[in-house]
């Protein structure tokens, strides 16, 4: 199984998971909608997302800068 993807991943990479009404953690920043922020979240719950989301905290400014480009 070497080089594909977890079909768990996947399905998340085309819908974005599905909400289930779980509790998240406040938005940390004012440039990101509620439901990117809890894509984020659910992604991250994900094993090949372990560790993202300390990555995106301790970047949040390269996400912004991202986030707000005309041309990302």
């Amino acid at each position: 199984m070497a080089g594909e993807i977890d079909m768990t991943e996947f399905r998340f990479l085309l819908t974005g998971g599905v909400s289930l009404g779980e509790e998240y953690p406040p938005k940390p920043v004012p440039w990101m909608d509620e439901k990117g922020w809890a894509e984020l979240c659910r992604a991250c719950a994900l094993p090949g997302f372990k560790g993202f989301m300390e990555h995106f905290m301790d970047s949040l400014g390269k996400y912004q800068e991202m986030a707000l480009s005309l041309t990302p």
